[in-house]
């Protein structure tokens, strides 16, 4: 019986120790301190101290939970010259708070379906977060599959997807695109230079602002909503003429409710 007790209690406690390990907590300042941080699996938050520039892509472990927190997103910056930043796999999430990520091209070899800054199949949640002079082939900052993304006060500016047929700052295909209290301006695509929400993807746009988006070859300077996708747009602010100049439908809903224009930027 006292046997039976002890080993009760020893599982217990390594279920403990367990528990407190996958909660770890730890300050980066390096790029390759990051990269140990999120793929040994052991650290689920990661406070970042200064400026980091990544020579390749970071790729988050399956069933990964990672939370990185900057310092000020005016001043901090997560760089990159040719390759994306985070690749989220199957059943994991990132979130990042207060840190910029910008001025990355991305190279066939890591983005050829896209994803300048963050390509997707789990979660993604950004707050507080600019997203700055991205390019890839669709979806020049984030490219989500089967995922889900969540932008709360976020920048998404200069961002250029270059392959026809395709678009978006955001390209999202069969995910939920949840969008608040966000900016995007100057970007620029095929289609839908802000966000492309392809194949059952379920857009959500609250209290955000779109300005200068140009959609180079089709209609939709600011979101395309296409292929039995649809879109709720509440208390947007764009600056166009018409709501045309905003949103194009080809086989999806768009419920456009209280879309103001602002005609004096024109």
């Amino acid at each position: 019986m006292i046997a039976d007790v002890r080993l009760f209690l020893l599982c217990a406690l390594c279920c403990l120790l367990q528990g407190l390990v996958g909660s770890a907590v730890t300050t980066v300042t390096t790029f390759s301190a990051l990269q140990t941080a999120i793929t040994s699996g052991s650290v689920t938050t990661v406070y970042v101290g200064g400026s980091i520039a990544f020579p390749n892509q970071i790729v988050l472990p399956k069933n990964s939970r990672v939370t990185l927190i900057g310092q000020n997103a005016a001043t901090q910056f997560i760089t990159s010259g040719s390759n994306r930043l985070f690749m989220v796999t199957a059943n994991s999430s990132l979130s990042v708070a207060e840190v910029s990520m910008r001025n990355t091209q991305a190279s066939l070899g890591t983005a050829a379906l896209g994803g300048g800054l963050i390509y997707s199949n789990g979660s993604v949640s950004l707050s507080g977060v600019m997203l700055d002079g991205a390019i890839a082939a669709c979806g020049s900052s984030i490219y989500s599959y089967n995922g889900t993304v969540v932008l709360t006060n976020v920048t998404v500016a200069d961002g250029e997807a270059t392959a026809q047929n395709c678009g978006g700052a955001v390209y999202a295909t069969n995910s939920v695109v949840n969008i608040s209290q966000s900016v995007f301006v100057n970007n620029t695509a095929f289609a839908g230079a802000a966000v492309y929400a392809t194949m059952r993807t379920r857009l959500h746009v609250t209290d955000s602002t779109f300005v200068a988006n140009v959609a180079v070859g089709s209609d939709g300077g600011a979101l395309a909503v296409v292929a039995a996708s649809s879109a709720t747009i509440t208390d947007a602010v764009t600056r166009a003429h018409a709501l045309a100049a905003l949103v194009v439908a080809q086989r999806g809903a768009i419920l456009p409710a209280r879309v103001a224009l602002d005609r004096s930027a024109v």
